[in-house]
C-alpha cells in the first residue's frame, strides 16, 4: 500500500497529522483533537460524494484504510467501510460505463481493500473484493471499446492488478501483451436446422410454476424448436396446464435442499442431440427477434456461445410480472425500465459439441453461485467467441428462496473461490484442468450435505439438553408428554445436567423404547442387541439382560455436549457410520432402531451391512417415520424401499402404523410405521 497518503482528502491529511503528532510528542490533547476531527469527516462521509481519490468518497475511505494499518484506530476495515463498498458494488451493477468517470481511481482502490489486513475468518471479504475487481475489469473493457482513453493512471493500475493473477487473460489483453486470437478449440460445424431448449426446474413457489406456464407458451412456439423440462424434488411438483408435442418432460427424485442445477443441465447438454443448445431459466424472457439473432450467430459459427439480451436486465415486481405475462408483445416490452447491466444469466445458447469440449456446465459449482458468469469468462480464456443480440431480457418475478442466493458457510466459500480460480488460469492451463480433473463433485456434494446435517443435529441436542434441565427443575411442567419429575423421582448427581439427563432417559426415553417397540423388557436377556441410531442416550437400557451396543456417528460429540456415558459403564458407545460397522459378521442376535434409519445417508448400504453383521435368524425391529426428505433426515421411507432393503429378514412385516409416538404428533401425511420379525 505503498503511496496512500498521496490518495488520501486533504480532511483525513488533518487527521493523521493529529495522530501522528500525538503519538511524537505523547499528547493526549492532540489525541483527543483528531478524534473529533476524525468524527466530522465520518459524518460527512455521504454516497452522494464523487467517487474518486482525493476529496471524494474514495479518497476519504482511503484515509481510513490508513489510520487502521497505521493503528491509529481501532477496528475493522471492512465494518466501516461496508456501506462504501456495498455502494460502490452497486455502481459496478447498475450504472452505465460512462457514469464511472475516475478509473484509475476506482481500480486503486479495489485493489488495495484486497490487499488490507484481515484475520482469517474474514477472508470471504476479500474473495467478494476480486470478484467485483473483475467485473471492474470488464466495465472498463467495455469502456475502452466505447473510446475511453486508456491513460497512463489507467494502465499503471492495471499492470498493478496483473501481478495480482486475478483475472491475468483480461489483464494481458488490456496491457496488449495478449495477441493470440486463435481458438484453442475446433468450432463444430451447425448442419441441421434444429434448436432445443432445456429447462432445470424445481418449482419453489406458484410464481415459479406461473413463470413456466407462461416460458412453455412461447417456447413451444418457436418454429423447429424442441423443450426439454427435468425437474428436480423429493416429488414431482409442476403440473402441465396444455399438452404440447414438442415437449419432453423428466423426473429425477432429488431430496437434496440443495438445487444441483449444473449437473443437471449438463446431463441434458449430454443426452439432447440438437446441434444448437438454449439454456434457459423458468423466469426469463426476451424478444423473439433477440433469440432469432443469438441464434443465427452460432449457426454462422460466429459464436459458441451466444446471449439473446445485451447484458440489460429488467427485474419486474409482481404487478408487472403479471402485466408482463398477459401482453409482452414487441409494443409493450419498451414500457419497463432496465435496472440492471452487464447480466451474463438467465438464457444463451450454446453450439452443443463445442461447449461440452469446453467443459460444458461447470458441476463445480454446487448450489447458486457465479457460475453464469463463470461460463462467459471461460469462454473467454480459451478464446471462443461469444455474441450478444441487442436488446434486454426481463426477468418475472418470484420469492428469492434458499436456492437463488448463495448458501451459507462452505458452500459459499466454495463456488466463490471456485470462480476465481477458473479465472486465475490461462488457456493451457484451464483446458488441463477441464481434462484432467472433470467435474466429479459428488464427494465434495456429500461433505457438504453432511457437514450442513451434522450441524444440524448438533445444534437440535444441543437445545434439548437446555430443555432437560428447565424440565428437571420444574420450569417446564411437561415435555414431550412427560411431566416434570417428583422430588422422589429425581436422580440426583454432582452434575445438574448428568442429574437431568439421567432422570429424562429413565422418566422417557426408556419407557418410549418399551411402548413403540411394544415389546418386554426381559425379551432380549442374554442377547447382542445393536440399536442403530441411538443418539446420545442409552435408551435401549430398558432391555435388562443382554449386553447393549449404541451406534452413532456423533459419540464423541454427545460427550462433548455433556451427555454422560461415562455413568453407563455396561454399554458399548461406538461412533461409527451406519454404512460401515465395525462388527464382525453375523455378529448380533439382535438390532433395533427407534426414529433414526432416515436420519442416514444410504438405506441400501446400511441393509447390508446389517444383513452382515447380524446372525441369519435374529430379532428385528425398527420404529420407522415416513416423511419427506430433511436436511437431518434425508431417507425417505416407504413400504416398498423398506421391504427391498431388508428382503433378508425372514418374516419381516408391519405391525402397526401411526401419526403418534409416545409424545410426538406429526401431520397425517406422515407416518411411524413398526416393522418387526417376532
Amino acid at each position: 500500500m505503498n503511496g496512500i497518503k498521496e490518495k488520501i482528502s486533504s480532511d483525513m491529511i488533518n487527521v493523521i497529522d493529529f495522530y501522528q503528532k500525538s503519538r511524537l510528542f505523547k499528547d493526549s490533547q492532540l489525541e483527543k483533537q483528531a478524534e473529533e476531527l476524525l468524527d466530522i469527516v465520518l459524518k460527512g462521509l455521504s454516497c452522494e460524494m464523487p467517487i474518486e481519490l482525493g476529496n471524494g468518497l474514495l479518497g476519504t475511505a482511503c484515509g481510513i484504510i490508513y489510520l487502521l494499518q497505521h493503528q491509529y484506530v481501532d477496528g475493522d476495515a471492512d465494518e466501516i467501510l461496508a456501506e462504501v463498498d456495498h455502494f460502490l458494488f452497486w455502481q459496478l451493477t447498475c450504472r452505465p460505463d460512462e457514469a464511472i468517470a475516475n478509473w484509475a481511481d476506482w481500480l486503486y482502490y479495489f485493489r488495495i481493500r484486497i490487499l488490507c489486513n484481515r484475520e482469517p475468518t474474514n477472508c470471504l471479504s476479500e474473495i467478494i473484493f476480486r470478484q467485483n475487481l473483475i467485473f471492474l475489469l470488464d466495465r472498463l473493457t467495455n469502456a475502452i471499446k466505447s473510446g475511453y482513453h486508456f491513460s497512463r493512471d489507467i494502465y499503471s493500475e492495471v499492470k498493478n492488478i496483473h501481478l495480482m493473477n486475478i483475472f491475468p487473460v483480461r489483464t494481458a489483453t488490456l496491457l496488449g501483451l495478449q495477441t493470440n486470437t486463435e481458438s484453442l478449440i475446433p468450432i463444430d460445424n451447425i448442419e441441421r436446422d434444429e434448436v432445443a431448449f432445456v429447462v432445470a426446474i424445481r418449482i419453489d413457489s406458484i410464481d415459479r410454476e406461473r413463470n413456466l406456464d407462461f416460458l412453455l407458451e412461447k417456447l413451444t412456439n418457436i418454429p423447429n424448436s424442441k423443450v426439454w423440462i427435468i425437474e428436480g424434488d423429493d416429488r414431482p411438483r409442476y403440473t402441465f396446464k396444455h399438452s404440447y408435442s414438442n415437449v419432453y418432460y423428466l423426473f429425477k427424485i432429488d431430496s437434496d435442499p440443495v438445487f444441483y442445477r449444473t449437473k443437471y443441465l449438463n446431463d441434458m447438454l449430454k443426452m439432447v442431440e440438437a446441434p444448437i443448445i438454449g439454456v434457459w431459466d423458468t423466469d426469463i424472457w426476451v424478444a423473439e427477434e433477440q433469440i432469432q439473432m443469438a441464434v443465427d450467430a452460432i449457426k454462422k459459427k460466429k459464436a459458441v456461445m451466444s446471449y439473446p439480451y445485451d447484458g440489460r436486465c429488467c427485474w419486474l415486481p409482481p404487478s408487472d410480472s403479471n402485466r408482463f405475462r398477459e401482453n409482452c408483445s414487441p409494443e409493450t416490452l419498451n414500457n419497463y425500465g432496465i435496472y440492471r447491466l452487464n447480466t451474463n444469466g438467465g438464457a444463451f445458447f450454446v453450439n452443443r459439441k463445442t461447449y461440452l469440449a469446453a467443459g460444458g456446465e461447470n458441476e463445480l459449482f454446487y448450489g447458486w453461485g457465479p457460475e453464469d458468469t463463470e461460463r462467459i469468462k471461460r469462454m473467454e480464456i480459451l478464446r471462443l467467441p461469444v455474441f450478444r443480440s441487442p436488446g434486454p431480457l426481463f426477468h418475472l418475478y418470484h420469492p428469492r428462496n434458499d436456492n437463488s442466493k448463495y448458501a451459507e458457510g462452505d458452500i459459499e466459500m466454495h463456488n466463490r473461490k471456485m470462480f476465481l480460480k477458473i479465472c486465475s488460469l490461462s488457456a493451457g492451463e484451464l483446458l488441463n484442468f477441464i481434462q484432467k480433473n472433470g467435474y466429479d463433485m459428488r464427494k465434495l456434494t456429500d461433505t457438504f450435505r453432511k457437514n450442513e446435517k451434522y450441524s444440524s443435529e448438533i445444534a437440535f441436542w444441543k437445545n434439548e439438553i437446555s430443555r432437560y434441565k428447565l424440565w428437571y427443575e420444574g420450569k417446564l411442567s411437561e415435555l414431550y408428554g412427560t411431566s416434570s419429575p417428583l422430588p422422589e423421582q429425581c436422580i440426583v448427581l454432582e452434575n445438574p445436567i448428568h442429574s437431568a439427563i439421567m432422570t429424562w432417559t429413565k422418566l422417557h426415553q426408556q419407557i418410549k423404547y418399551l411402548q413403540v417397540l411394544q415389546l418386554d423388557s426381559q425379551i432380549f436377556s442374554g442377547k447382542k442387541v445393536l440399536d442403530l441410531g441411538a443418539g446420545p442416550m442409552p435408551s435401549a437400557t430398558c432391555f435388562s439382560g443382554c449386553e447393549l451396543y449404541a451406534l452413532d456417528p456423533l459419540m464423541s460429540v454427545y460427550r462433548d455436549l455433556g451427555f454422560p456415558h461415562e455413568l453407563y459403564p455396561d454399554v458399548h458407545f461406538i461412533e461409527a457410520y451406519a454404512e460401515k460397522q465395525p462388527f464382525e459378521d453375523n455378529f448380533f442376535d439382535v438390532v433395533i432402531s427407534v426414529n433414526a434409519i432416515d436420519h442416514i445417508d444410504s438405506l441400501e448400504l446400511v441393509g447390508m451391512e446389517l444383513q452382515r453383521v447380524c446372525k441369519p435368524d435374529c430379532f428385528f425391529t425398527m420404529h420407522v417415520h415416513y416423511h419427506s426428505a430433511t436436511v437431518c433426515e434425508p431417507i425417505e421411507i416407504s413400504d416398498i424401499l423398506f421391504k427391498k432393503v431388508f428382503n433378508w429378514v425372514k418374516n419381516l412385516r408391519v405391525v402397526s402404523r401411526s401419526q403418534y409416538s409416545y409424545g410426538s404428533v406429526i401431520p397425517e401425511w406422515e407416518q411411524y410405521v413398526l416393522w418387526s420379525n417376532f
